[in-house]
Order: C-alpha cells, then sequence, then structure tokens
C-alpha cells in the first residue's frame, strides 16, 4: 500500500549510493538488516563487510541475506569473515537436488534497513561495477533511494518474510521495526 509520510531522497551511481548505504550501516544502533541479489568480492565488497563486521562487533544486531545465485562471485574468505564477525548470513535459495526446478527462484530485493528506522532500496549490487558515476562501459549506472517513514516498516516487513522462509527464524520487536 502507498502510505504517507515519508521523505525520500534519490541517489545516483555508486558516488552516491555506496557512500549514503555505508554511513548509515556505520550508524547503526541495535539493528541492520540487509538483502540483495548481487554481492561481489572486490573493494566496495569488502567495504561493506568491514562495515557490518564492526557493527556487530559492536552488538549491534547484523543480518544478511544473500541471493545464491547473485552472490556465487563472493569469495568465501570475505563471508567466512564476515559470520566470524558476528554477522548473521543466510543464503536465498541455495541450489540443492530437491529444488532444481526452483533454481530461476531469486530474491532480486535489495533493501538495506538501519534500526528500523532508515531504509535504502533500488538497483544498485554490491560490486565494484557500481562505483563511481557511471563514466563509462566498465562502471554501470543505477538510481537507490534512501527513505524515512512508514515505508521503511514496509521495506522492513518484507525482508523479515524472505528472512523467515530462509532460517525458520523470525525478527521483531522494536529493534527491527
Amino acid at each position: 500500500a502507498i502510505v504517507p509520510g515519508n521523505t525520500v531522497d534519490a541517489l545516483l551511481n555508486g558516488d552516491q549510493i555506496f557512500p549514503a548505504m555505508l554511513s548509515a550501516i556505520r550508524s547503526a544502533r541495535v539493528s541492520i538488516t540487509f538483502e540483495t541479489y548481487i554481492y561481489w568480492s572486490g573493494g566496495i565488497g569488502k567495504q561493506f563487510a568491514d562495515a557490518l563486521v564492526e557493527r556487530a562487533g559492536a552488538g549491534v544486531k547484523v543480518h544478511v541475506l544473500l541471493d545464491w545465485v547473485g552472490s556465487q562471485k563472493m569469495d568465501k574468505d570475505l563471508l567466512e569473515r564476515m559470520k566470524k564477525g558476528g554477522v548473521e548470513i543466510e543464503r536465498y535459495h541455495p541450489l540443492a537436488w530437491y529444488s532444481i526446478g526452483k533454481l530461476n527462484n531469486r530474491t532480486h530485493r535489495k533493501l538495506l534497513v538501519v534500526d528500523g528506522r532508515v531504509g535504502f532500496t533500488g538497483g544498485v549490487g554490491i560490486a565494484d561495477e557500481w562505483n563511481g558515476h557511471a563514466q563509462d562501459a566498465d562502471h554501470w549506472r543505477d538510481t537507490h533511494y534512501r527513505v524515512e517513514g512508514p515505508t521503511v516498516l514496509q521495506m522492513q516487513a518484507a525482508f523479515v518474510d524472505n528472512w523467515s522462509k530462509v532460517s525458520g527464524r523470525t525478527l521483531h520487536g522494536d529493534d527491527y521495526f
């Protein structure tokens, strides 16, 4: 449903998107929920991992949901470092013999919610290809949105829906909503 009372800032390309998202992550006090289709290794992937691990180490509840297909280019070392650093990570629809018929059933959501108050959504993935300002064919363009207001609750509910499906755990309470 469309709900009034939101503040929305449009962010263009990695030069605007990544600093805003990383700043929000670094400001987290109680929770971070992050769902993305593409998360690849590289400079920007490491920056996100560092920020998420730092917040988890500070006692923030950090939950990351990665699409199994979209995160195949993520180094296992980076994934393990995040897990060892206290980041809860789940994979959305990993390949298994009993689910081969659902291989195309992916999550293409790109959601980041910090403290249940600030949300980000749009088209950007976590990869160096989105860095910059789409200055050439090797640097992709995209738009993302920073949102505050009632819509953030809807974004969080969408994250929690997929999180509970893959983990069997429901996130709830004031830390998230």
